[in-house]
Formats: C-alpha cells, sequence, structure tokens
C-alpha cells in the first residue's frame, strides 16, 4: 500500500471520527434539553419536538431523523437508563439468590446516578409516576416486557421470606422497588436545594442505608 492510499484512508478515519463525535454531541443535546424541559414542565405532555430541538440548538428535522416523535425520544431516554439498572440487578442474580443483596444493588446504582447526574435521577422520577407513560400506545408493551423480570424478583423476594405476598401483591411490590425510590430521591435532593448546604458523603450513606431498610420493611 502507497503512501498517498494511506493518506487518504486516514483522512477518512479522520473524517469519519469527528462526524461521530458531532453525532454524539447533537444527541447528547437533543436528550439534555429533553430531560431540562421534561423536569421544568413536570412532564413531558405540553413539550413539542419544535420545542425541544429549539431549547437543544438543532433543527426540527435532524430530530425526526432520530426519532419518530417526542414519545420515541423519551422512551429511549428511559430505556438507556432502566437498562443500566435492569443489568445491574441481572449481575447480583447471577452471583447471589440473597433478596436484599438485589435491593441493595439496585439502590446503590440510583445512588450512584443521583452523585453522576442528578437531573436524569429528576427527569426519570417524573416519568415514573405519569401513569399515561405507561399505558399509550408502545409504553404498555415496554410495561409489559419488563413485568417478567420484575415478576422474576418479586419471587426471589418470597422465596427469600423478606416479602409477604398475603400482605404485598405484585403491584404494591412495583411501586415499592420502583417508584419509592426514586420519590425519596428526588425529595432528599429538593430538601438539600432548599436548605443551599452541598451533600455530604456520609449524608449520602446514611440516606441510601435509611431508604434500603425503608423499602425492605415495606415488603414485609
Amino acid at each position: 500500500m502507497n503512501n498517498r492510499l494511506l493518506l487518504i484512508i486516514e483522512k477518512m478515519n479522520d473524517c469519519l471520527f469527528w462526524r461521530c463525535c458531532l453525532f454524539m454531541t447533537k444527541i447528547d443535546k437533543v436528550k439534555e434539553a429533553t430531560i431540562e424541559l421534561t423536569i421544568k414542565n413536570n412532564g413531558y405532555k405540553t413539550l413539542s419536538t419544535r420545542k425541544i430541538a429549539k431549547h437543544a440548538g438543532v433543527s426540527v428535522g435532524y430530530l425526526y431523523r432520530h426519532y419518530k416523535s417526542k414519545e420515541a425520544l423519551i422512551e429511549a431516554i428511559v430505556d438507556e437508563h432502566f437498562n443500566e439498572f435492569q443489568n445491574v440487578i441481572r449481575q447480583i442474580i447471577k452471583t447471589t439468590p440473597d433478596f436484599e443483596a438485589i435491593v441493595q444493588a439496585y439502590i446503590n446504582s440510583l445512588f450512584k446516578l443521583f452523585e453522576k447526574d442528578s437531573m436524569k435521577l429528576q427527569f426519570l422520577s417524573v416519568i415514573i409516576n405519569d401513569i399515561d407513560f405507561f399505558t399509550e400506545g408502545n409504553q404498555e408493551k415496554r410495561l409489559n416486557d419488563k413485568k417478567d423480570f420484575l415478576y422474576s424478583i418479586y419471587q426471589k423476594g418470597i422465596e427469600n421470606r423478606c416479602i409477604d405476598p398475603e400482605k404485598v401483591n405484585f403491584i404494591m411490590f412495583v411501586s415499592i422497588f420502583i417508584i419509592l425510590p426514586f420519590s425519596y430521591l428526588t425529595k432528599f435532593y429538593q430538601l438539600k436545594q432548599t436548605s443551599l448546604n452541598l451533600i455530604t458523603k456520609e449524608e449520602l450513606i446514611e440516606s441510601k442505608e435509611q431508604l434500603i431498610m425503608i423499602c425492605l420493611d415495606a415488603m414485609k
């Protein structure tokens, strides 16, 4: 291969690299805009693709090239994070049958997200508390797809005698396991913002342990 051909290939690779960087940067801006506007409006109902595109500094056409609707965009962001949580739990299940360890791993992953990006945690909390999101169109199918996974965790809790099925049915378990931790962390964040005090590492550890105990006690 001559030097001229090598130079052409190198330039092509550089071009592809920078195109990928630009693509990712734009997509990230779209996602961040969606997260910010959803939190600001306490939901996505009043949002439009035009508002999201304007806030992200991209064209509406660019947004539609990647997402067919605002719902598809929000679904993609939600799935991205829930798949991470799901993978964390699956890894724990492979190594231990202990239900308490599963709960701890899930809450630990939430706190890691909280420390890394509290805005995304607030966004997920807003979406989780929006019943319409899980009952309209494809979202209902997506929820059903996750139902088997959540039910397997519920069964583990019963087997470990951490859940009393006569007191806590599957729907209640989902509320405790999914909704309660998000609500707790969102309130914790808002409280600290109001007080204008920085959140210390000790406070995070204490809150994490408290939330684990609250969840486990609520399932008994």
